[in-house]
């Protein structure tokens, strides 16, 4: 799957980081790449769930208030 990018910079700078990724891990730019989007993925699977867990932490806190036998809440 080719990867599309907003501009020629961005194309270039993601080349590069691919290309010295190969260079470090002696490996061919197209393995390196293929690499780096699974990294890329797996950083942004655990962002989304550290964004998940705080989301339902906040969802998980108890009422502010206690009184929970105030005469308001009574049915006739």
């Amino acid at each position: 799957m080719m990867a599309r990018f907003a501009s020629e910079a961005e194309r270039l700078r993601h080349h590069r980081r691919c290309f010295e990724y190969a260079l470090a891990h002696d490996m061919t730019p197209k393995d390196a790449e293929r690499e780096i989007r699974r990294l890329d993925a797996r950083e942004a699977n655990r962002t989304a769930m550290a964004r998940l867990a705080a989301k339902q932490e906040a969802l998980s806190m108890p009422a502010p208030f206690q009184q929970w036998d105030a005469q308001w809440m009574a049915r006739d």
